[in-house]
Protein backbone atom coordinates (compact mmCIF):
# COMPACT_ATOMS: atom_id res chain seq x y z
CA UNK A 1 0.00 0.00 0.00
CA UNK A 2 0.77 3.58 -0.51
CA UNK A 3 1.18 5.81 2.60
CA UNK A 4 3.59 2.87 4.68
CA UNK A 5 6.75 3.51 6.06
CA UNK A 6 8.76 0.09 6.99
CA UNK A 7 10.94 -0.40 9.79
CA UNK A 8 13.49 -3.09 9.78
CA UNK A 9 14.86 -3.59 13.30
CA UNK A 10 17.21 -5.87 15.43
CA UNK A 11 19.08 -5.75 18.59
CA UNK A 12 22.03 -3.61 17.18
CA UNK A 13 19.44 -0.64 16.01
CA UNK A 14 19.64 2.56 17.63
CA UNK A 15 16.30 2.51 20.03
CA UNK A 16 13.65 4.38 19.01
CA UNK A 17 11.14 7.27 20.93
CA UNK A 18 8.06 5.83 21.49
CA UNK A 19 6.42 9.07 19.81
CA UNK A 20 7.69 7.67 16.75
CA UNK A 21 4.11 5.60 17.27
CA UNK A 22 1.66 8.23 17.27
CA UNK A 23 -0.22 9.65 14.61
CA UNK A 24 -0.42 6.92 12.48
CA UNK A 25 -3.92 5.38 11.15
CA UNK A 26 -2.21 2.18 11.26
CA UNK A 27 0.56 0.32 13.26
CA UNK A 28 1.65 -3.37 12.45
CA UNK A 29 4.34 -4.67 14.53
CA UNK A 30 5.42 -7.68 14.12
CA UNK A 31 7.52 -9.18 16.51
CA UNK A 32 8.51 -11.69 18.75
CA UNK A 33 6.87 -10.70 22.47
CA UNK A 34 7.82 -11.24 25.81
CA UNK A 35 4.42 -11.92 28.13
CA UNK A 36 4.42 -11.87 31.85
CA UNK A 37 1.42 -13.73 33.51
CA UNK A 38 2.21 -12.79 36.62
CA UNK A 39 3.17 -8.64 36.06
CA UNK A 40 0.85 -7.73 32.79
CA UNK A 41 2.30 -4.76 32.09
CA UNK A 42 5.59 -5.33 32.10
CA UNK A 43 4.81 -7.97 29.16
CA UNK A 44 6.57 -5.80 26.06
CA UNK A 45 6.99 -6.12 22.55
CA UNK A 46 10.86 -7.32 22.07
CA UNK A 47 11.61 -4.25 19.80
CA UNK A 48 14.51 -1.85 21.19
CA UNK A 49 12.33 1.74 22.44
CA UNK A 50 13.69 4.36 24.80
CA UNK A 51 10.96 4.85 27.94
CA UNK A 52 9.73 7.85 29.10
CA UNK A 53 11.94 7.46 31.47
CA UNK A 54 15.06 7.47 29.25
CA UNK A 55 15.50 3.76 29.60
CA UNK A 56 16.19 1.65 27.08
CA UNK A 57 14.70 -1.95 26.30
CA UNK A 58 11.82 -3.46 25.06
CA UNK A 59 8.61 -1.69 24.54
CA UNK A 60 6.69 -2.60 27.96
CA UNK A 61 2.48 -2.00 28.55
CA UNK A 62 3.34 -0.50 31.03
CA UNK A 63 5.25 2.42 28.68
CA UNK A 64 2.26 1.67 26.50
CA UNK A 65 -0.37 2.81 28.93
CA UNK A 66 0.73 6.27 28.58
CA UNK A 67 1.48 6.83 24.89
CA UNK A 68 -1.10 9.00 23.79
CA UNK A 69 -1.94 7.16 20.64
CA UNK A 70 -4.63 7.79 18.07
CA UNK A 71 -4.41 4.68 15.89
CA UNK A 72 -7.48 3.12 14.12
CA UNK A 73 -5.72 0.17 14.09
CA UNK A 74 -2.94 -1.64 15.85
CA UNK A 75 -1.96 -5.57 14.35
CA UNK A 76 0.05 -7.15 17.08
CA UNK A 77 1.95 -9.69 14.99
CA UNK A 78 3.73 -11.92 17.50
CA UNK A 79 2.97 -14.86 20.09
CA UNK A 80 0.08 -14.30 22.90
CA UNK A 81 -0.04 -10.80 22.38
CA UNK A 82 -3.78 -11.00 23.52
CA UNK A 83 -3.56 -13.37 26.46
CA UNK A 84 -2.58 -11.90 29.97
CA UNK A 85 -3.40 -12.32 33.36
CA UNK A 86 -7.51 -12.47 33.55
CA UNK A 87 -8.67 -9.83 36.66
CA UNK A 88 -12.38 -9.88 37.94
CA UNK A 89 -14.53 -7.65 36.61
CA UNK A 90 -11.51 -6.59 34.15
CA UNK A 91 -10.66 -9.09 31.75
CA UNK A 92 -7.63 -9.73 30.54
CA UNK A 93 -4.64 -7.44 31.48
CA UNK A 94 -2.36 -7.69 27.44
CA UNK A 95 -0.15 -6.02 25.21
CA UNK A 96 -3.24 -5.97 23.57
CA UNK A 97 -5.26 -3.92 25.92
CA UNK A 98 -2.27 -1.79 26.82
CA UNK A 99 -2.38 -0.53 23.39
CA UNK A 100 -6.01 0.08 23.72
CA UNK A 101 -5.54 2.30 27.13
CA UNK A 102 -2.71 4.28 25.14
CA UNK A 103 -5.55 5.40 22.38
CA UNK A 104 -5.46 2.67 19.98
CA UNK A 105 -9.11 2.39 18.74
CA UNK A 106 -9.28 -1.24 17.58
CA UNK A 107 -5.98 -3.95 18.14
CA UNK A 108 -6.00 -7.38 16.16
CA UNK A 109 -4.17 -9.66 18.68
CA UNK A 110 -3.58 -13.31 19.13
CA UNK A 111 -4.52 -15.09 22.05
CA UNK A 112 -1.84 -17.73 21.80
CA UNK A 113 1.63 -18.88 19.85
CA UNK A 114 1.57 -18.82 15.51
CA UNK A 115 4.04 -19.90 13.83
CA UNK A 116 5.78 -17.82 10.86
CA UNK A 117 3.52 -19.41 8.27
CA UNK A 118 0.40 -18.79 9.86
CA UNK A 119 1.38 -14.46 11.01
CA UNK A 120 2.52 -14.19 6.83
CA UNK A 121 -0.90 -15.92 5.80
CA UNK A 122 -3.16 -13.77 8.01
CA UNK A 123 -1.40 -10.52 7.52
CA UNK A 124 -2.05 -10.82 3.77
CA UNK A 125 -5.34 -12.47 3.52
CA UNK A 126 -6.55 -10.28 6.53
CA UNK A 127 -5.13 -6.64 4.57
CA UNK A 128 -6.61 -8.02 1.35
CA UNK A 129 -9.92 -7.81 2.65
CA UNK A 130 -9.09 -4.75 4.43
CA UNK A 131 -8.53 -2.95 0.92
CA UNK A 132 -12.23 -4.26 -0.28
CA UNK A 133 -13.57 -2.45 2.28
CA UNK A 134 -14.48 -5.21 5.25
CA UNK A 135 -14.67 -3.31 9.01
CA UNK A 136 -11.70 -4.77 10.82
CA UNK A 137 -13.97 -7.51 12.66
CA UNK A 138 -15.36 -9.07 9.08
CA UNK A 139 -11.78 -8.63 7.51
CA UNK A 140 -10.48 -11.10 10.67
CA UNK A 141 -13.82 -13.01 10.16
CA UNK A 142 -12.78 -13.45 6.30
CA UNK A 143 -9.01 -14.57 7.28
CA UNK A 144 -9.86 -16.80 9.29
CA UNK A 145 -11.93 -18.60 6.57
CA UNK A 146 -9.22 -18.23 4.24
CA UNK A 147 -6.62 -19.83 6.53
CA UNK A 148 -9.56 -22.90 7.19
CA UNK A 149 -9.31 -23.70 3.64
CA UNK A 150 -5.39 -24.55 3.47
CA UNK A 151 -4.25 -27.37 4.54
CA UNK A 152 -1.08 -25.70 6.30
CA UNK A 153 -3.23 -23.73 8.21
CA UNK A 154 -6.72 -25.36 8.68
CA UNK A 155 -6.02 -26.69 12.45
CA UNK A 156 -7.77 -24.12 14.74
CA UNK A 157 -4.57 -23.04 16.19
CA UNK A 158 -3.54 -21.99 13.30
CA UNK A 159 -6.66 -19.63 12.19
CA UNK A 160 -8.25 -19.25 15.58
CA UNK A 161 -5.57 -17.44 17.21
CA UNK A 162 -6.36 -13.88 15.72
CA UNK A 163 -8.87 -11.74 17.41
CA UNK A 164 -10.16 -8.19 17.55
CA UNK A 165 -9.92 -6.22 20.47
CA UNK A 166 -11.76 -2.55 20.37
CA UNK A 167 -13.73 -1.40 17.52
CA UNK A 168 -14.35 -3.90 14.71
CA UNK A 169 -16.52 -2.22 13.25
CA UNK A 170 -14.53 0.38 11.30
CA UNK A 171 -13.34 0.40 8.19
CA UNK A 172 -9.66 1.89 6.71
CA UNK A 173 -9.34 3.35 3.14
CA UNK A 174 -5.82 1.50 2.03
CA UNK A 175 -4.63 2.78 -1.22
CA UNK A 176 -2.54 0.22 -3.29
CA UNK A 177 1.05 1.47 -4.12
CA UNK A 178 1.39 1.95 -7.68
CA UNK A 179 5.06 0.41 -7.75
CA UNK A 180 5.85 -2.98 -6.32
CA UNK A 181 8.47 -3.06 -3.16
CA UNK A 182 11.07 -4.09 -5.39
CA UNK A 183 11.03 -1.62 -7.47
CA UNK A 184 10.54 0.96 -5.08
CA UNK A 185 13.42 1.28 -3.18
CA UNK A 186 12.64 0.00 0.33
CA UNK A 187 13.11 -3.61 1.82
CA UNK A 188 10.06 -4.82 2.77
CA UNK A 189 10.61 -8.99 4.74
CA UNK A 190 8.27 -11.18 5.82
CA UNK A 191 8.85 -14.57 7.35
CA UNK A 192 10.78 -15.86 10.30
CA UNK A 193 12.49 -13.64 12.17
CA UNK A 194 14.78 -14.52 14.73
CA UNK A 195 16.95 -11.19 16.53
CA UNK A 196 15.03 -8.66 13.81
CA UNK A 197 11.61 -7.52 14.01
CA UNK A 198 9.16 -5.66 11.22
CA UNK A 199 7.41 -2.23 12.12
CA UNK A 200 5.22 -0.74 9.60
CA UNK A 201 3.08 2.13 10.40
CA UNK A 202 0.94 3.81 7.81
CA UNK A 203 0.80 7.50 8.76
CA UNK A 204 -2.10 9.79 8.25
CA UNK A 205 -3.15 11.43 4.64
CA UNK A 206 0.73 10.68 3.45
CA UNK A 207 1.48 9.38 0.00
Amino acid sequence: FSQVRGLLLDHSSPSLEVSLLKDLQVLHLASHVLVDHQNPWQSAINLPFVSPTGQAGPLTAATLLEADLSNELTFLNGCGTASGRVLSGEGSSSLATAFLAGGSHCVVATQWPVDDLTARNFSAAFYSFLEKGQTIGMAVTSARGTLRQKPETAGPLQWGAYVVVGDGDKTLELEPRKHPWRNAGIGFLTGGLILAALAVALRRNRI
